[in-house]
């Protein structure tokens, strides 16, 4: 069973409302959501420093490879049971709007979140009813 660590800002009024969201998909428990706020939780998450996490979403996954943004939340999506047939479909988007390859994105994670990228997931979002 795949799992995956979310760092997000506990504090934050959008992380928390994605989160309320997100949970209900998340039936096998396989997300842990982590507060980068919590030193003992930024102290998992090194070698990022509290800036880099409060710039996005951070993930890592069981093998350790990290992800932030947009690739953050496709490795969410990847261990939804009803969604992770998405993740492809969302990456390949991905790598067509950045012109990097999937193995670039998935040993770095540094991409951000572009304005197309963002469209779809919205779009993605909606149809779903989160």
């Amino acid at each position: 069973m795949h799992k995956i660590e979310v760092y997000t800002d506990g504090q934050c009024s959008l992380c928390r409302w994605m989160r309320a969201r997100v949970d209900p998909l998340d039936r096998n428990h396989r997300i842990e959501w982590l507060d980068y706020n919590d030193p003992e939780i930024l102290q998992r998450a090194a070698p990022h420093t509290r800036e880099e996490m409060a710039e996005e979403m951070h993930t890592r996954t069981a093998d350790g490879r990290w992800a932030k943004g947009y690739s953050a939340w496709i490795e969410v999506i990847r261990v939804l049971p009803r969604w992770k047939w998405l993740a492809p479909v969302l990456s390949r988007h991905q790598h067509r709007e950045t012109g990097t390859s999937p193995h670039y994105m998935k040993t770095r994670g540094t991409d951000s979140l572009s304005a197309p990228q963002s469209a779809l997931l919205s779009r993605v979002l909606k149809r779903s009813r989160l």
